[in-house]
C-alpha cells in the first residue's frame, strides 16, 4: 500500500487477539526471508520504504564520506513526523485494535534511525539497531546528553565482528560507539543487549534482523 509518499508492506503472523507491530525501515530487505528466522508466532511486520536513504535516516547534515557517496542531509525528523502523524493513523484504520505496541528495527543507517527515533517520538516501546551506523558524528554524545521521549523497554544492538576493521577512521569506531551506548542504556535500567555476529557489515542482513526482532519480541 501507499501512505503519503511511502510504499509500505504489511505482513501479519497473528495467533492471538493482539500482536506487537514491528516497523522494519528500509527498501532493500527480503521481509519474507526475515520472517523465516523470527522466533515468534505472534507479530505484525511493517516494512516502510525510504525515499532517500542518506537523507531520511540521518539526524543532521554530514558531508559525504567517500568520493562516490552522497551527503547525509539529516531529514530524520521529517520522516519520524511522517510516521507519527500520517503512517500510524492510517495503520490504525487498517489494523484497528490488533496492535499491542509498536517496535522499530533497522539495519545500517536505519539502525541509527531506530535509536534516534526514541528521542523524537513516544511511539516505539522496543527497538533493534542491527549493524547500526552509530559511528555517525556526534551521535553518541547526543544520545547520552538528551532524554528519550519515553524510555523503551528493550534495546537490541548487534554488529558483524569485522565491522570495526573499516579503513574509514570514522566507521572504524562503530564497535566502541555501540558498546558505549549499550552500557549507557543498561545503566539507565533498560533491558539492553549487544551481540556480535560473524562477518562484515554486508553479510546475513535478513538473519541478523530476525535475530534482533526475535529478542525484542520476547
Amino acid at each position: 500500500m501507499i501512505i503519503g509518499n511511502r510504499e509500505i508492506d504489511i505482513y501479519r503472523n497473528i495467533t492471538g487477539t493482539k500482536a506487537p507491530a514491528v516497523m522494519v525501515i528500509g527498501e532493500h530487505h527480503d521481509v519474507e526471508e526475515i520472517m523465516k528466522h523470527i522466533d515468534s508466532d505472534n507479530y505484525i511486520l511493517i516494512n516502510i520504504k525510504t525515499v532517500n536513504w542518506n537523507d531520511d535516516l540521518t539526524p543532521w547534515y554530514v558531508d559525504r564520506l567517500f568520493r562516490s557517496d552522497q551527503p547525509y542531509n539529516g531529514k530524520a525528523d521529517c520522516f519520524i513526523r511522517e510516521i507519527e502523524e500520517i503512517i500510524i493513523p492510517e495503520l490504525h484504520k487498517l489494523l484497528g485494535d490488533l496492535v499491542s505496541y509498536y517496535a522499530i528495527a533497522g539495519y545500517s543507517l536505519a539502525g541509527l534511525f531506530a535509536v534516534y527515533s526514541i528521542y523524537r517520538t513516544k511511539v516505539f516501546r522496543r527497538l533493534a539497531s542491527v549493524s547500526g551506523s552509530l559511528w555517525y558524528p556526534e551521535f553518541v554524545n547526543y544520545a547520552e546528553k538528551e532524554l528519550p521521549c519515553a524510555e523503551p523497554e528493550k534495546i537490541y544492538f548487534s554488529l558483524g565482528d569485522r565491522e570495526n576493521k573499516s579503513r574509514n577512521a570514522l566507521m572504524s569506531t562503530v564497535k566502541d560507539c555501540t558498546a558505549r551506548l549499550r552500557d549507557f542504556y543498561a545503566e539507565r535500567g533498560i533491558d539492553t543487549v549487544f551481540e556480535e555476529n560473524p562477518g562484515n557489515h554486508f553479510q546475513n542482513a535478513a538473519e541478523r534482523l530476525a535475530k534482533g526482532i526475535s529478542w525484542i519480541l520476547k
